[in-house]
């Protein structure tokens, strides 16, 4: 398989992370960074909310509240719709943590790296 670009996540530690959690999330971010830049193709950074806008999750409604489970569905519905098939969750119909957002994390890379998005 030809890779020629690829797409990380530009995200920080959250507050309520206990200390060793937001040390092995620093870690395992700078680390992943450091592989990037040494691997023979391109890489590229994007914001959460710049990537889900791309792929078509609905934002939040002013004055309203949504949290993080009711975002991963988002993310998945999304998915589902794009990719119907795809290998997101358990045979129990459970969401397989971080799948859905890293397929939209590669179709968002697809997409401003063929053109279609400035």
């Amino acid at each position: 398989m030809h890779i020629s670009m690829a797409m990380l996540e530009e995200v920080h530690s959250l507050p309520g992370m206990s200390a060793k959690s937001n040390f092995t999330f620093g870690a395992n971010f700078r680390q992943s960074k450091v592989l990037f830049e040494l691997a023979p193709f391109g890489f590229d950074m994007v914001q959460p909310k710049v990537w889900q806008k791309t792929v078509g999750v609905k934002t939040a409604t002013k004055g309203t509240k949504r949290t993080s489970a009711d975002l991963k569905k988002l993310v998945a519905e999304v998915c589902d719709r794009l990719f119907p098939g795809c290998d997101i969750r358990t045979p129990r119909g459970r969401l397989i943590d971080g799948r859905s957002d890293a397929l939209m994390i590669a179709y968002y890379c697809l997409l401003k790296h063929t053109g279609h998005v400035k």
